[in-house]
């Protein structure tokens, strides 16, 4: 695998200069030119992008046709300074970047002292002119001021043209996104620029390691036009940022509770005079994140809790003696960890860890389904990924990241998952009779995986103005093994 991937990045390198520029997956470009009163290009003029949030700069120079150019940015706000001796020095505040963007941002200088400054605040978001990709971005305003479904950021793709969102009825599940009328398995999920789909059914269930709605800082849906890189898709692209610590401590905290006694038994419930069943949903957590040296080291933190215990209800008209209600328990803990560190100016290095851990008990999966024939479930997945961005000049940025997903899941009955005691429990369940519209006895569903899936990806972008248009380059591998 080593030398596998150090031929793609080789290829990839040669290659580099016939491919048009393109902002990365996880990051965004900024661009433009600056010119003096008369409308001439200024050669020359210091450009430096300062994020508002950790103070990290990059800095560049205009080149003799007066534009510049700086790859691979965090997405986040920034303030963009245009600086060069007998001008007035031009500041620009609030200059919103968003993942995936490639920004533009003008600048024309005027005569003046250099100890002049001209302050432009309250900017707009940019407005992306130069990607050929179709599509939009959501961000975190967007989901807290808007309700949804079961606390899934993944519906609100639903605001964006050609999107269609399908929610899932079960409570754990995640939701499925159809794009421009692809199947669904046909789309991609990336979150902070890795991959993160499920091997063995894709992106029919959503993402693998589902992330909870308040780590999220916005996400970008591709509907098409899209690069190579993304891979593995020829429906949409859904491609996600995590939030990120700055020098400013934050955070946040919420309580959701739907208690049962709201809701209305439903018309077989009632016919049937059966009880009506418990449901119940509570979603607990809270994020925190701050500086643990300032100006260096950075922190953020999410965990959420949910119970939300489905109510369900059966009615066998042949035999009613099999009619029950009763409650699917599920149990879902989402934590996340992640750390950013500026080790120079030049040099940043991230990590993040993602957990998700989602046991369900009581299922009643079909419509023919008694309930003695009820499932379990227990589902662990994780998401690592790790970056090193580093700038090699004022022209040349270069990405590397790692990632590792793992799914480790169990679909079973409730002899299969009793505490390890596999044989004893699984001889004391009932025959298993399956009718034609009747499954009386034990599920007859026992099975297992572990999938681990791990990608290696190195972007490298150079800027040369004076010589090509600017390129990059992208090399990846994936390697997936799935151990039943």
């Amino acid at each position: 695998m080593r030398r596998t991937v150090i031929a793609l990045i080789t290829l990839a390198l040669a290659v580099s200069f016939a491919a048009p520029a393109e902002a990365q997956f996880a990051r965004a470009d900024l661009s433009g030119s600056v010119l003096d009163p008369d409308g001439s290009p200024l050669p020359g003029v210091t450009v430096t992008v300062r994020n508002e949030s950790t103070s990290a700069e990059r800095i560049t120079v205009t080149s003799a046709t007066g534009g510049y150019n700086v790859n691979g940015l965090i997405p986040s706000v920034y303030t963009v300074t245009f600086m060069l001796q007998g001008f007035n020095t031009s500041e620009t505040t609030g200059v919103v970047l968003r993942v995936g963007q490639d920004g533009e941002l003008n600048a024309t200088l005027q005569l003046g002292g250099i100890t002049e400054t001209v302050t432009v605040t309250g900017e707009s978001p940019l407005v992306d002119v130069a990607s050929k990709e179709v599509g939009g971005n959501l961000t975190a305003e967007d989901f807290i001021s808007l309700p949804t479904q079961g606390r899934s950021f993944v519906v609100f793709a639903g605001l964006l043209p050609g999107v269609q969102v399908s929610p899932d009825s079960q409570s754990t599940a995640s939701d499925s996104i159809f794009v421009n009328g692809m199947d669904d398995n046909s789309n991609s999920f990336n979150i902070d620029g890795a991959n993160n789909d499920d091997d063995v059914i894709g992106a029919t269930a959503g993402a693998q390691t589902r992330t909870a709605i308040e780590a999220i800082q916005e996400f970008q849906i591709l509907t098409s036009q899209f690069d190579a890189e993304f891979g593995r898709a020829i429906g949409g692209v859904l491609n996600a940022i995590t939030k990120s610590g700055g020098n400013t401590v934050h955070g946040s905290a919420f309580y959701y509770y739907q208690d049962s006694s709201i809701n209305k038994a439903n018309f077989f419930t009632r016919r049937s005079n059966l009880e009506k069943p418990d449901f119940t949903f509570k979603s607990i957590g809270g994020t925190l994140g701050g500086p643990v040296i300032r100006d260096k080291l950075f922190f953020f933190g999410s965990y959420e809790r949910q119970t939300p215990n489905e109510g369900i209800a059966r009615e066998f008209a042949t035999r009613p003696e099999f009619n029950f209600t009763t409650t699917e328990e599920n149990l879902l803990r989402n934590f996340m960890v992640k750390l950013d560190y500026q080790a120079s100016s030049d040099h940043r290095i991230a990590a993040r860890y993602l957990q998700e851990y989602s046991p369900q008990f009581n299922q009643i999966i079909g419509g023919n389904t008694t309930l003695e024939a009820a499932r379990e479930e227990f589902d662990r997945d994780t998401s690592f990924v790790g970056s090193i961005d580093s700038v090699l000049s004022d022209r040349a940025v270069n990405n590397l990241r790692i990632s590792v997903t793992r799914e480790d899941v169990a679909f079973a009955n409730s002899g299969f998952n009793n505490n390890g005691k596999t044989f004893a429990a699984q001889r004391a369940l009932n025959v298993s009779l399956d009718h034609d519209n009747l499954l009386l006895g034990a599920s007859t569903v026992a099975s297992a995986r572990i999938n681990n899936s791990r990608q290696y990806d190195d972007t490298y972008s150079l800027y040369a103005p004076d010589f090509w248009a600017v390129t990059t380059t992208s090399a990846s591998a994936v390697t997936s093994r799935t151990v039943w």
